[in-house]
């Protein structure tokens, strides 16, 4: 996950992580949003993204990009 403020970025590459995201979506309802992301990495979301300041995100790839 990447935390931006109030918005959460939640990586969904497995059912598991779907899974993860349903938990934290009804615990964390009201005081975040949720976006989810599919299949951007199968490994760490925060080594193809990084958040620089708020509106500029540092990504890996123009690909990377592409999907956000």
């Amino acid at each position: 996950c990447l935390r931006l403020g109030r918005d959460l970025v939640v990586n969904i590459s497995t059912e598991n992580r779907a899974q993860a995201c349903d938990w934290l979506e009804r615990h964390l309802e009201g005081r975040f949003r949720i976006h989810r992301v599919h299949r951007l990495s199968d490994s760490h979301i925060d080594s193809m993204v990084l958040a620089l300041r708020p509106g500029t995100l540092l990504v890996r790839s123009k690909d990377v990009a592409d999907l956000l």
